[in-house]
Protein backbone atom coordinates (compact mmCIF):
# COMPACT_ATOMS: atom_id res chain seq x y z
CA UNK A 1 0.00 0.00 0.00
CA UNK A 2 2.88 1.96 0.38
CA UNK A 3 2.53 6.22 1.15
CA UNK A 4 -0.86 5.44 2.27
CA UNK A 5 -2.57 7.39 5.36
CA UNK A 6 -5.49 6.19 6.98
CA UNK A 7 -8.17 9.05 7.65
CA UNK A 8 -10.51 7.94 10.28
CA UNK A 9 -14.01 10.41 11.21
CA UNK A 10 -11.97 10.61 14.53
CA UNK A 11 -9.08 11.96 12.77
CA UNK A 12 -11.09 14.26 10.80
CA UNK A 13 -13.18 15.43 13.43
CA UNK A 14 -10.28 16.04 15.88
CA UNK A 15 -8.81 18.21 13.51
CA UNK A 16 -11.90 20.74 12.71
CA UNK A 17 -13.01 20.55 16.26
CA UNK A 18 -10.14 19.29 18.41
CA UNK A 19 -10.78 17.04 21.47
CA UNK A 20 -12.01 18.61 25.26
CA UNK A 21 -8.96 18.09 26.34
CA UNK A 22 -6.99 21.06 23.76
CA UNK A 23 -10.07 22.96 24.48
CA UNK A 24 -9.84 23.16 28.37
CA UNK A 25 -6.09 23.78 27.85
CA UNK A 26 -6.64 26.61 25.90
CA UNK A 27 -10.07 28.25 27.52
CA UNK A 28 -8.90 31.27 29.35
CA UNK A 29 -6.78 32.29 26.01
CA UNK A 30 -10.19 31.77 23.69
CA UNK A 31 -12.07 33.65 26.86
CA UNK A 32 -9.07 36.70 26.64
CA UNK A 33 -9.26 37.18 22.62
CA UNK A 34 -5.79 35.39 22.70
CA UNK A 35 -5.65 32.77 20.50
CA UNK A 36 -5.79 33.04 16.43
CA UNK A 37 -5.84 30.89 13.46
CA UNK A 38 -6.45 27.24 13.49
CA UNK A 39 -6.64 27.15 17.24
CA UNK A 40 -9.15 29.70 17.71
CA UNK A 41 -11.43 28.14 15.41
CA UNK A 42 -11.19 24.88 16.71
CA UNK A 43 -11.72 25.62 20.30
CA UNK A 44 -14.52 27.63 18.95
CA UNK A 45 -16.12 24.89 17.37
CA UNK A 46 -15.55 22.54 19.88
CA UNK A 47 -17.52 24.73 22.49
CA UNK A 48 -20.37 24.77 19.88
CA UNK A 49 -20.70 21.32 19.50
CA UNK A 50 -19.82 19.95 23.13
CA UNK A 51 -22.55 19.06 25.90
CA UNK A 52 -19.61 19.20 28.15
CA UNK A 53 -17.41 21.82 27.54
CA UNK A 54 -19.79 24.35 26.99
CA UNK A 55 -21.38 24.54 30.35
CA UNK A 56 -17.41 24.98 31.80
CA UNK A 57 -16.93 27.53 29.59
CA UNK A 58 -19.77 29.67 30.92
CA UNK A 59 -18.78 28.86 33.95
CA UNK A 60 -15.15 30.18 33.45
CA UNK A 61 -16.91 33.35 31.87
CA UNK A 62 -19.29 34.19 34.76
CA UNK A 63 -16.62 33.43 37.48
CA UNK A 64 -14.19 35.86 35.00
CA UNK A 65 -16.82 38.64 34.90
CA UNK A 66 -17.46 38.45 38.58
CA UNK A 67 -13.60 39.56 39.17
CA UNK A 68 -13.67 42.21 36.61
CA UNK A 69 -17.36 43.73 38.12
CA UNK A 70 -15.64 43.13 41.77
CA UNK A 71 -12.73 45.07 41.03
CA UNK A 72 -13.85 47.65 38.97
CA UNK A 73 -16.12 48.25 41.27
CA UNK A 74 -13.48 50.03 43.56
Amino acid sequence: MGGRIKVTVTTIKHTMVGSCEETADHMSEFLDGELDGPLRGRVRRHLFVCKVCRPIFASLKRAVAAVHLRYSAN
